[in-house]
């Protein structure tokens, strides 16, 4: 009994600490290069929080070892190519920037999050899958390889939120 109690604790430990997370909705693409597309690479909490004050933001938290992220990430990159003149989409490589990914208490990737603003006690504001806004991330993320069309929708609503 012990020893499973033991098994249990340590996969949970790995599993949290390696991270990725798959899930299966037909994305299928190795692309390992963001910077080819519309998504910006982010390097500090000031770049994200300097675009919050003029767009609704789309941000996606991998590594490049993770493979539902290179699932995710052609999703991503059409969606900040279709997006570029409504909103913006930033790409977080959580290894290369731990600082943010502790910030935003990332444990697993691929995790996406829409923040609509920030508000005046500093605390970011997400929106929703749908369609409220909430300061708890928890509650508007999106963990693993996620469909288009569900973040398309939340930052549809975000973008709406923005413009009144």
């Amino acid at each position: 009994m012990k020893k499973l109690v033991l098994f249990t604790i340590l996969s949970i430990f790995i599993l949290s600490t390696i991270g990725c997370i798959e899930s299966d909705n037909g994305a299928d693409n190795n692309n390992n290069d963001y910077s080819s597309g519309g998504s910006d690479r982010v390097t500090s909490i000031q770049q994200i929080n300097k675009t919050i004050e003029n767009n609704s933001v789309l941000i996606e938290f991998g590594a490049e070892w993770c493979s539902a992220c290179d699932r995710q990430r052609p999703i991503i990159e059409e969606i900040a190519n279709e997006y570029k003149e409504k909103a913006e989409v930033m790409y977080v490589n959580v290894d290369m920037t731990p600082d943010i990914a502790k910030r935003f208490n990332i444990h697993s990737i691929p995790d996406s999050v829409v923040v609509v603003d920030i508000n005046s006690g500093g605390e970011y504001v997400y929106m929703t899958e749908n369609g409220d806004t909430t300061i708890q991330r928890e509650k508007a993320r999106f963990l693993g390889v996620t469909q288009k069309q569900r973040l398309v929708k939340t930052l549809e609503y975000a973008i709406e939120n923005r413009t009144g």
